[in-house]
């Protein structure tokens, strides 16, 4: 299992830090963050990170050709 930070995630999702917290907040399908308590560290699980991308890029390309949200 490969783990990404939070600059990490930051920088391959292009948002800033106050958005990740919103989408930890707000968004339910967003990956949960694993706390690594011997580092006080934060890190995201680098396939749940990639996996909601290809979902949340799926969702859009299909409202951007149907008009739709699903």
């Amino acid at each position: 299992m490969e783990f990404l930070n939070m600059n990490d995630v930051l920088k391959k999702l292009n948002i800033s830090k106050s958005f990740l917290y919103k989408l930890l907040k707000n968004d339910d399908s967003f990956p949960k963050p694993i706390k690594l308590s011997h580092r006080r560290n934060t890190v995201f699980n680098k396939d749940d990170i990639e996996y909601w991308m290809s979902s949340k890029f799926t969702q859009l390309d299909f409202t951007h050709h149907h008009g739709v949200m699903v």
